[in-house]
């Protein structure tokens, strides 16, 4: 199912986190999009590759800002990313060996939806605190 962008549950009051958050959102869609649909592994080879790369840039920025405002969640927020990091790489290895079945991808899609918005709902919006 898609994940709607609720400002209300989501902003972190960082208007360039909060619109990385929605581009992510958006791609996350589109992934789900593609793994419904049965797009093949390719396009989930694509997807994953996305992830992994953009969720490196938006971490950097994300890890930065909290420690800069001093944020309490800054530590919560790096283990969550270590764990991110270490999902999507399972994910990748799985999809390029080829050792995954249309079951295990539904799971790992309802897996990264979870991690992606209950991420930005317990632990991004902490920003709101020190904003």
């Amino acid at each position: 199912m898609p994940i709607p962008w609720d400002a209300t549950t989501m902003s972190t009051r960082q208007a360039d986190i909060d619109e990385q958050h929605q581009e992510w959102i958006g791609a996350f869609n589109q992934f789900e999009r593609i793994v419904q649909e049965g797009k093949g592994m390719e396009a989930l080879r694509g997807a994953l590759n996305f992830f992994a790369q953009y969720a490196e840039r938006h971490f950097v920025l994300e890890e930065a800002r909290m420690a800069e405002l001093h944020c309490p969640a800054a530590e919560a927020n790096r283990t969550a990313h270590a764990h991110f990091r270490a999902m999507i790489s399972l994910m990748q290895q799985q999809v390029r060996q080829a050792e995954i079945h249309f079951d295990q991808v539904i799971a790992l899609e309802i897996e990264l939806a979870n991690w992606l918005v209950d991420h930005i709902c317990t632990v991004d919006i902490e920003l709101r605190l020190v904003a």
